[in-house]
């Protein structure tokens, strides 16, 4: 049974399962066929360092919400497409992040940088 934590990004409110080894973040939200809307996948890194992401294996598109150290938003990655290619392009944080959110396309829409993320209680779904 999957673990979700609440997870709140100013007004918006996400329920999302964490990522926090090397295997979990190359899986990623690959593989699966969809996701509601309410959901998503928090990537948690040891060290603040810019990070890249791909779509590789992808089924649905994608919104990525940046985090620095301070669970501050520092950037959005909007609406990255799912692809066919064998060699996917690679997606660039351009800054340091420690923490990222990947949630469905479309539902960042009320996140804004600056925004503090805030990680709550556990929640067994």
């Amino acid at each position: 049974m999957p673990i979700y934590y609440k997870l709140e990004i100013g007004k918006t409110v996400f329920f999302a399962e964490k990522a926090t080894t090397i295997p979990e973040w190359a899986l990623g939200l690959s593989g699966r066929e969809s996701m509601k809307n309410s959901l998503g996948l928090l990537f948690e890194y040891g060290v603040e360092i810019p990070r890249s992401f791909w779509m590789k294996g992808m089924n649905f598109p994608l919104d990525i919400v940046l985090f620095d150290h301070d669970k501050k938003v520092v950037g959005i990655l909007k609406d990255l497409p799912t692809t066919a290619l064998l060699s996917p392009p690679i997606y660039r944080s351009g800054v340091p992040i420690m923490y990222a959110l990947e949630v469905n396309v479309g539902t960042t829409t009320n996140i804004q940088l600056g925004d503090q993320l805030k990680i709550g209680r556990v929640i067994a779904k």
